[in-house]
């Protein structure tokens, strides 16, 4: 659907998977933040699985700046 929606855009030779290629990120370029960044508080946790197999580890990373409730982002990686 994105492609046919695109394909009124391009213009010239460029081809709607041309500009789809243009737009899309690329995460190998993504920024990455050091653990010992001073601008972030990042710590290991544990907590116990809500089916009692045992404790999940999580990374949980927050502004250091930053006080009460913020937006969130959960990623989930199977092992």
């Amino acid at each position: 659907e994105f492609l046919n929606l695109a394909a009124k855009y391009a213009v010239g030779g460029m081809t709607a998977l041309a500009l789809f290629d243009l737009l899309k990120p690329n995460y190998a370029l993504a920024t990455q933040v050091e653990f010992t960044d001073l601008e972030i508080v990042a710590e290991y946790i544990t907590y116990p699985s809500p089916n009692g197999h045992g404790e999940v580890r999580g990374y949980l990373v927050k502004p250091a700046k930053m006080s009460g409730k913020t937006p969130a982002v959960v990623v989930v990686h199977e092992n």
